[in-house]
């Protein structure tokens, strides 16, 4: 039960921003030791037993791993952030939220 519990700690706290799931598998395939798995094109990650049997049901856990987020668009000259909703926002309630900022760098070509 600790384990689940420091798992759902560490998942809920993880960057998982649409687009940017990365840090949420990562910490999924720790968790996962001793099982086979293996990601596809558009991030889902599959997670096998390495012990099959015919006889028992087969389990699917279907969920997520990503969560709503932004993306910044401008910085004003104030410090203050434009911003581009990612997912589902309701915008009533954006002024209630924490914000973590991270950056990521990507290959951008700027013509």
């Amino acid at each position: 039960m600790k384990r689940i519990l420091e798992m759902t700690e560490v998942l809920t706290n993880a960057f998982g921003a649409p687009g940017y799931e990365d840090d949420v598998l990562k910490i999924i395939k720790k968790y996962a030791t001793g099982m086979k798995y293996e990601r596809d094109s558009i991030n889902n990650l599959y997670i096998y037993f390495n012990e099959f049997d015919e006889k028992k049901p087969t389990i699917l856990l279907d969920c997520h791993s990503d969560e709503v987020g932004f993306m910044v668009e401008h910085i004003e000259e104030n410090g203050s952030l434009k911003f581009l909703p990612l997912g589902g926002w309701h915008t009533g309630n954006i002024p209630a939220m924490s914000v973590t900022i991270k950056i990521i760098r990507e290959n951008i070509s700027r013509e």
